[in-house]
């Protein structure tokens, strides 16, 4: 799968609509039928080539789901709470004042984030599907939009906007707080900007387990490193092979370099040769601990069958999923890389 994302994000009259499906479907399975009915709601097993596939066009929800941060759910809702501020343990006198202890430094925000839903459309014709015996062109669609889907999601995890995009959620570009955030306005990447963002969060209480960035600003960091006599371990960090190249030394080991495709924007034209857009633009970095974050699940990628109205064959791949970061503090991004020439 190449070029633009095609899957995206829909409203929440998406979703009732979607949903609707699901329990007519799950209320026809539970009540004993006298006429045959065609599925109208198919649950995919998709085998695992494609789901290493998975780690190039999603790199970042690869790692996580690596991580255990991708779970299933039984509820449209997804809640949790917000630790506003950190306190520390401190030694304590034998018969010191408990009173001393201010636990009132303590604010938790009760945070809830609904289920998003993410469609990719399939429609093959009835022509095409004849005329390619050797293939199955529904099949190898299915397929591309699993992926399309995963990297739709990946994306918004790390620069959803909510603002911008009512049916999509915040990413991590969106809800680290300005303690958190460097502009480096078209300078290229360096291990001093990445340690003091390390430490920042470190500082806070948090642990980051990665970089995401662009091959671009990885290639930066990987020089400096080379140029300082750092010897990385190129797969000392790989949960599957090939889904990060290199890694960083952090005060807590090494971590992964993850360079991730979905930082890029990418076109096709009608030939279709397939360009970056603006690549003069500046790139990210996102410092990211994954304890911080859940992405949880109602329904796994599935397809529903739409009526004909038409010689092709139409259906809707379909994901209810919802994110969210319950410890904006532990994550931090890098902002405005420059190319580094």
């Amino acid at each position: 799968m190449a070029g633009n994302i095609l899957s995206k994000f829909g409203n929440q009259s998406d979703f009732k609509a979607l949903a609707a499906a699901l329990q007519a479907e799950m209320q026809k399975e539970a009540t004993p039928q006298t006429t045959t009915t065609t599925e109208d709601i198919i649950q995919i097993d998709y085998d695992a080539e494609i789901q290493k596939r998975e780690i190039v066009e999603a790199p970042f929800l690869a790692f996580l789901e690596a991580k255990g941060r991708v779970q299933s759910s039984n509820s449209a809702v997804i809640g949790w709470r917000n630790k506003k501020a950190q306190t520390t343990s401190k030694f304590t006198p034998e018969n010191g004042i408990l009173a001393n202890h201010d636990a009132t430094a303590k604010d938790w925000e009760k945070m809830l984030q609904n289920m998003k839903v993410i469609t990719y459309p399939i429609e093959v014709t009835l022509m095409a599907q004849m005329g390619n015996q050797n293939v199955d062109l529904i099949d190898d669609d299915r397929q591309d939009g699993y992926l399309d889907i995963s990297a739709t999601k990946d994306k918004a995890m790390l620069l959803g906007d909510h603002t911008s995009n009512a049916n999509s959620f915040d990413g991590i570009n969106k809800l680290a707080p300005s303690q958190n955030k460097e502009d480096l306005d078209g300078e290229p990447i360096s291990m001093e900007v990445v340690d003091d963002m390390i430490d920042n969060i470190i500082a806070q209480g948090g642990n980051p387990d990665c970089l995401v960035t662009t091959a671009r600003a990885a290639r930066q960091l990987t020089r400096e490193q080379q140029l300082e006599g750092i010897v990385v371990n190129p797969q000392g960090n790989e949960f599957v092979p090939g889904a990060w190249v290199r890694s960083y030394y952090t005060p807590n080991g090494e971590i992964p370099i993850i360079t991730d495709r979905n930082l890029v924007t990418f076109s096709v034209d009608g030939d279709g040769n397939i360009t970056e857009v603006n690549p003069s633009s500046e790139d990210d970095c996102f410092v990211a601990d994954s304890s911080g974050m859940i992405n949880k699940n109602l329904l796994p990628v599935s397809e529903f069958n739409l009526a004909q109205t038409d010689l092709s064959t139409r259906s809707l791949l379909a994901t209810f999923t919802a994110f969210g970061i319950k410890a904006p503090w532990k994550q931090g991004v890098i902002s405005g890389i420059g190319n580094g020439t």
